[in-house]
């Protein structure tokens, strides 16, 4: 997909989650920022080719040199770039090759000219794509596009791990982070499936050597990763990559594994289209019913999927990477069936189109949804950290930034986070220890004032969360009714100021984090709904369900049960670590029995325990 079709694809997404209701609105807040990162992953700098320029120079020598060190005056030095006219390489490691079958390093591997399909089946000329210089030798050379892109690079090589002059987290960190060599067994490091990967290359093309014999990581890694990321940081900012992957998996070319067969005029056309697609209120029914039937556990998740596969169920509990397989067999299934792998040139099916968009908004919408999740026990209360360990605090009803000390430190830098007053697609913020004060801007001044009911402090109490201008994986909050003004340290006073392009030394003055909460009051006791206290059974085998209200920020629940022989009460069972809100087991014996429940938090402090509700069994 083309980056606004990413962007656009993404907002729907969290505009259906956010319908549901059902999720934690810290989690929903960072809507523009997962945005951001789906539209931005294209342009990430992660992936190096290297120029092998002869390290002989005027000796004709073929030999590669240190591409990071100028090797003197008597050596062309090798070359080393991320992109090339204006287009990263990072986009290499978008496809999945399912046309291919099996991978040689990946269940299914990514793109590969000479070891995957892009070499066979070509059918459109690199002619159509050039222009100038170019244009005349794509024509006289008769070459197709797959074809032209890797007889320019095949002087080139990826910079991977194990290679020589490889520097560690800077020449190709992408390498590093979606390779996976324990899934095949075939080897120990990253470094040794990296050297196979990707061979180094000569200063002129030869066989097994450079770009055109490499195999890049499968898109499916790419999520892999970046979704590992976020269940180990709890930063929503990491799933933007995990969209981008979705979406690209959904379009039928990078399923098959080319550049080329007209691949551009398919992203092209689907973005003249797809803001359409979004905005029609059948398209948003369907993604709610494709949503509504993958929002499941399945009992078996598969470990991998077969190229028939495209016809099961998909599940909520199913890994990522899977999912993002699931989607590309999709895609495959048109470029093979609805295009016939354009062997007749290049058309553009619009109801073909649009149900692969359909299934990629739905599957975008589960992975959130299936994210939201784990964050769920974290609740809707949140602090907001600044860089030296300070964060946004009330004191004196005006915002500041400072450390925080002690106790009522705390719970003045705790705050609810709700859906904006004026707008719910932006965020408010609610003092804890001051209910129903809100964060508020009046004459450029950040004060915490009772809300009331007049419109101008309802948006002046809303924000929109956006990529921080110094670090686009933290937030900065901007003014709904003020554009341009940001939320901003002003001397550790909090002020609200306008920001332009040339104001980019002060952005970390507008650049914060969201954080697990200062202050957490103790959990609440559940609420028991039943069995009723004091019911009476007569049914045999003696099953019983007990059902309690969800504790807000509970991370777990503990159930106790008890039988009564005489006038003694002995426990029967403890259940803990319960996920859900209701528990089933097998009483022993008709005789009264009782039960009790308590809520246990993510930091593993237990609420009070729920009373004791009696029943009894007759048979």
């Amino acid at each position: 997909m083309y980056s606004k079709s990413h962007r656009l694809v993404t907002h729907k997404a969290f505009k259906i989650l956010r319908g549901i209701g059902d999720s934690a609105y810290p989690f929903l807040a960072y809507e523009h920022v997962v945005a951001y990162h789906a539209w931005k992953t294209d342009d990430y700098r992660d992936l190096e080719f290297v120029d092998v320029e002869g390290g002989g120079g005027i000796f004709g020598d073929t030999a590669r040199d240190n591409p990071h060190t100028d090797e003197g005056f008597w050596v062309n030095d090798d070359d080393p770039h991320y992109e090339y006219d204006g287009r990263n390489f990072t986009a290499f490691n978008h496809f999945i090759d399912i046309k291919k079958g099996r991978g040689i390093f990946d269940d299914y591997d990514g793109y590969s000219y000479k070891r995957g399909s892009a070499s066979g089946a070509e059918y459109q000329d690199a002619s159509s794509v050039t222009s100038g210089w170019a244009k005349v030798f794509a024509w006289i050379s008769g070459k197709k596009v797959d074809e032209g892109i890797n007889w320019w690079f095949n002087d080139e090589y990826a910079h991977a791990p194990g290679h020589k002059w490889y520097r560690r987290g800077k020449c190709s960190p992408a390498l590093e982070r979606y390779s996976f060599p324990e899934d095949k067994g075939r080897y120990r490091r990253v470094e040794d499936e990296c050297r196979a990967r990707f061979p180094m290359a000569e200063a002129t093309g030869q066989r097994n050597r450079g770009i055109p014999w490499s195999v890049f990581m499968p898109v499916d890694n790419m999520a892999r990763y970046w979704y590992s990321e976020f269940l180990k940081t709890n930063n929503p900012a990491y799933l933007g990559s995990v969209m981008h992957a979705i979406q690209d998996a959904s379009i039928p070319h990078h399923a098959a594994g080319y550049s080329g067969n007209w691949h551009t005029d398919y992203e092209r056309d689907l973005e003249s289209n797809i803001l359409r697609w979004l905005l029609d209120a059948r398209f948003t029914d369907i993604v709610k019913r494709l949503f509504r039937r993958w929002n499941r556990v399945d009992n078996s998740p598969p470990s991998h999927l077969d190229v028939n596969d495209w016809s099961k169920i998909p599940a909520i509990n199913w890994r990522v990477d899977q999912l993002v397989t699931w989607v590309a067999l999709n895609a495959y299934k048109e470029y093979s069936n609805t295009y016939n792998h354009f062997k007749h040139g290049y058309s553009f099916n619009g109801y073909s189109a649009s149900a692969l968009v359909k299934i990629a908004t739905a599957m975008s919408l589960l992975v959130l949804k299936k994210a939201a999740a784990h964050l769920q026990p974290m609740g809707d209360l949140i602090s907001i950290g600044w860089y030296r360990q300070s964060f946004i605090r009330h004191r004196n009803f005006r915002g500041e930034v400072t450390p925080i000390v002690s106790t009522l430190d705390q719970k003045d830098a705790t705050f609810k986070i709700v859906p904006g007053l004026a707008d719910d697609s932006c965020v408010s913020f609610e003092s804890l220890n001051y209910p129903g004060y809100y964060l508020r801007h009046q004459n450029f001044q950040i004060k915490l004032h009772k809300k009331t009911g007049d419109w101008l402090f309802k948006k002046d109490a809303t924000f929109k969360v956006v990529p921080g201008l110094n670090d686009n994986r933290q937030v900065s909050f901007e003014s709904l009714n003020y554009p341009g003004y940001f939320i901003y340290n002003n001397g550790n006073i909090l002020d609200l100021k306008y920001l332009s392009y040339w104001s980019w030394p002060t952005y970390i003055l507008v650049t914060f984090k969201i954080v697990e909460p200062k202050w957490t009051p103790p959990l609440a006791a559940p609420t028991q709904i039943s069995p009723l206290n004091n019911s009476t059974f007569y049914h045999y085998p003696r099953r019983t369900v007990l059902k309690w209200e969800p504790v807000p920020r509970a991370a777990s629940y503990t159930v106790e049960v008890e039988y009564k022989y005489g006038n003694i009460w002995s426990l029967s069972r403890r259940k803990s670590d319960i996920k859900a809100t209701s528990y089933v087991f097998n009483f022993v014996g008709a005789q009264p029995g009782r039960w009790r429940v308590w809520a246990v938090g993510a930091d593993g402090k237990a609420s009070a325990k729920s009373g004791w509700w009696e029943f009894r069994y007759r048979r």
